[in-house]
């Protein structure tokens, strides 16, 4: 019962749960048919122990999914840190084959000027350019798409598209992150590349190359001012063969 409680979920709990209660519940009819008062002694510190040790179970299991969480997403903007990141967008490419047609579209977002706000304005208006920003990549970006915080002002999207040219949602992307209400703006650099010759290729191998990729991307936009999206479309990537 308390190996069910720390690993499993509450449905075989309360199957397991049901059992136990059965077999104590025909142990002490048993036992009640030659002598009620024992049956109550040995049946009541039984019941009340179990009772305790599935509820402290439950509590430790809590704790242990609650530091898993904890260390799968950045805890201002609840989006996946690099390494989480890095896993969910590996299950991406490992789904792809010679013949998948999409290509891979990664973009990175920098909030411009992050370090003024928060020196002008102190480190809860940081956050909340954080939070704000977090918020609108998930309400712009498609419900499958991998969303990532690279650090305190970078951000990272991952995510498979028919076409090359991803324009359409990073411009939607950047309008929808200048208009939060603490008036920031974004420099976004934008990766697309096909997937099919990637089929043979190591997933965190591809991550890094594109994630440099995008982040060359987005430099030339700071460089540009800032508020603004540079594109490497259909882009051929330059990996080693396998075994090489």
């Amino acid at each position: 019962l308390c190996y069910t409680a720390l690993f499993h979920g509450s449905r075989l709990l309360a199957f397991v749960g049901t059992l136990v209660a059965l077999t104590i519940a025909w142990l002490a009819a048993r036992i009640a048919a030659d002598d009620v008062p024992t049956a109550f002694a040995v049946v009541t510190p039984t019941v009340l122990l179990d009772v305790v040790l599935v509820y402290v179970c439950r509590i430790i299991a809590g704790f242990s999914r609650s530091e898993d969480a904890r260390n799968e997403v950045d805890p201002v903007t609840g989006l996946l840190t690099r390494a989480s990141f890095y896993e969910r967008a590996s299950a991406l490419l490992g789904a792809r084959n010679r013949n998948d047609d999409r290509y891979l579209v990664v973009a990175e977002v920098t909030i411009d000027n992050l370090t003024a706000v928060a020196g002008v304005h102190g480190p809860r208006a940081g956050n909340r350019a954080r939070v704000e920003v977090g918020q609108a990549l998930r309400e712009t970006v498609r419900r499958d798409a991998i969303l990532g915080q690279l650090d305190e002002g970078d951000f990272l999207i991952a995510d498979a598209f028919t076409t090359p040219d991803p324009s359409p949602l990073v411009e939607r992307l950047r309008g929808a992150i200048a208009a939060t209400p603490s008036g920031i703006t974004a420099s976004i650099g934008v990766i697309s590349t096909p997937l099919g010759p990637l089929a043979d290729q190591p997933p965190y191998a591809v991550l890094d190359q594109v994630i440099a990729l995008a982040t060359e991307a987005m430099a030339d936009a700071r460089r540009g001012g800032g508020n603004q999206a540079h594109y490497r479309r259909n882009q051929n990537l330059t990996l080693d063969e396998p075994g090489s």
